[in-house]
């Protein structure tokens, strides 16, 4: 009688992250140095929804990234690394059981913003 129990048991608690995974999608691409035509291995992937952070990777040696499981729905995709600019790719739309390829380009620098000049004077 016990052995059934814990079959079924087994059973339910194996196919229970595979159910958590159906329906959803994959975020994949590759960050490439506009500058240099080069990939940019570890740069920072960051995925949100409505202005919340959902999931993030870094890119591989190849400048390439995997993001899974995602949930449909659409999102913004942050992509930064030291040094560079960072960019922000919106509206990307994730659908169920399929692969959403999202690249991009980033060049060397940071912007710099302009200081205001404070009027002051010794008294």
């Amino acid at each position: 009688m016990l052995r059934p129990i814990a079959f079924i048991f087994a059973a339910l608690m194996a196919v229970g992250p595979v159910a958590a995974q159906v329906g959803s999608g994959t975020l994949k691409g590759k960050i490439m140095d506009l500058d240099a035509d080069s990939p940019l291995p570890f740069a920072s992937v960051v995925l949100f929804l409505n202005g919340n952070q959902v999931s993030g990777t870094n890119t591989d040696f190849d400048g390439e990234y995997t993001i899974k499981p995602v949930q449909p729905g659409t999102y913004d995709v942050l992509v930064s690394f030291v040094g560079y600019q960072s960019q922000k790719i919106t509206g990307v739309k994730v659908t169920a059981n399929k692969i959403r390829f999202v690249n991009a380009e980033l060049s060397a620098g940071v912007m710099m913003r302009k200081q205001k000049s404070w009027n002051t004077r010794c008294l």
